[in-house]
């Protein structure tokens, strides 16, 4: 889920230099934690939103993957 909020839109307090750097480690270690713990989990959603477009890939062609030439130029 993602915000349509612009970061330009939202009231930013002044902060100081040493108050952005200490937030901006606290977020970095937060996000670090919560993708070891969650892990599992974001690759399980990602990999099955993967599987659904290759499914809906094979309903629009015999071979769900295409192949192209690899002696054709790339333009």
């Amino acid at each position: 889920m993602r915000s349509s909020s612009s970061p330009q839109s939202l009231p930013w307090p002044e902060l100081s230099d040493a108050s952005v750097v200490a937030l901006q480690a606290l977020f970095s270690d937060f996000l670090v934690l919560f993708e070891s713990h969650y892990l599992g989990q974001i690759h399980r959603y990602h990999d099955e939103r993967s599987q659904e477009n290759l499914t809906q890939l094979s309903f629009l062609s015999d071979d769900p993957i295409p192949h192209e030439d690899p002696d054709s130029p790339p333009f």
